[in-house]
């Protein structure tokens, strides 16, 4: 990547979709030589309507879990993770979403990997919510994997491969984002092939059908990219619709296994809807403050493919 990655925090709550996720924290460590860290944030409340005698027992419980947290949340996570990555275990107790991004910052966390909708007894640590909470907030990229996911070919004793990649732009926000020089980045680093997907309003995508307007298309897109990107090694596909939907299909039609969204662009309001359906892990990259929206060029005739 542009910027080396040197260390992925990986919350869990210990339920099979964070193991899946640490799964692949273990996998993006062992191909990249980042460190990889593992917290357990656990939060727990008590509905109010228990009586003080069970709410003392259930309070004895929790402390008696609390005592060795450490202990199972080790237990948990070692058969999960390549032994050559080596991680390191942290406790937090609080709110989930809170917990994880005080973690990230007080260790120099380059990157978090979550697994989503993640339920585990008493905890409710890392359902859709928190993790979408944690994803928009982060000061760093947040790699998202749904429980639905296939583990086959990802584990933390074999390689992420990491084939295809789609990376969705809208032009109408200024230049190049940061997730698309992320996903260069990638693509470089796992050899994996790259497609950009440059959605279109669907009016302005309308009046694009035919060779010219494709071909002033594509160019304008080139001409706005940052010099060390206009030779760039990607497959480019320009399409109208809603930016989430057409995210989702166009991951579904790739069969892609990697999906980076910038998460303070354009797509920003498809962000939930991608991170909830995408058929593959979401890679959601924080970038600048959102501009003034702005309106495409004034097309000729023409088509988009």
């Amino acid at each position: 990547m542009n910027v080396p990655l040197k260390h992925i925090l990986a919350p869990v709550d210990m339920s099979d979709p964070s193991a899946r996720a640490l799964r692949y924290a273990s996998a993006w460590a062992l191909a990249t030589g980042a460190r990889l860290s593992v917290l357990l944030a656990e939060e727990y409340e008590l509905p109010p309507y228990l009586s003080p005698k069970v709410q003392a027992e259930v309070h004895a419980i929790m402390e008696s879990e609390r005592r060795y947290a450490k202990e199972r949340l080790e237990a948990f996570s070692l058969p999960l993770v390549d032994p050559a990555v080596r991680p390191r275990f942290y406790v937090e107790r609080g709110y989930a979403a809170d917990r994880i991004l005080a973690a990230a910052r007080r260790l120099g966390a380059d990157a978090l990997v979550m697994g989503t909708h993640g339920r585990s007894g008493l905890r409710r640590l890392l359902v859709g919510s928190v993790t979408e909470n944690v994803a928009r907030r982060a000061p760093v990229p947040v790699l998202t994997v749904r429980a639905v996911e296939s583990e086959a070919g990802v584990g933390g004793r074999s390689p992420w491969k990491l084939r295809r990649i789609l990376v969705p732009v809208d032009p109408r926000f200024g230049p190049v984002r940061p997730a698309l020089r992320l996903a260069v980045g990638l693509a470089r680093d796992f050899a994996a092939s790259l497609t950009v997907l440059d959605c279109f309003e669907p009016q302005a995508f309308a009046l694009v059908d035919d060779e010219v307007g494709r071909a002033e298309e594509r160019q304008r897109f080139f001409d706005r990219l940052p010099r060390d990107l206009r030779s760039p090694p990607f497959h480019l596909v320009q399409r109208g619709g809603d930016p989430g939907e057409l995210v989702v299909r166009e991951a579904s039609s790739l069969a892609a296994d990697l999906v980076v969204v910038d998460g303070a662009g354009a797509l920003d309001a498809a962000a939930a809807r991608i991170l909830r359906f995408a058929p593959c892990p979401v890679l959601l990259v924080p970038g600048p403050a959102r501009r003034p929206s702005r309106k495409r060029p004034a097309v000729r005739a023409g088509g988009v493919s």
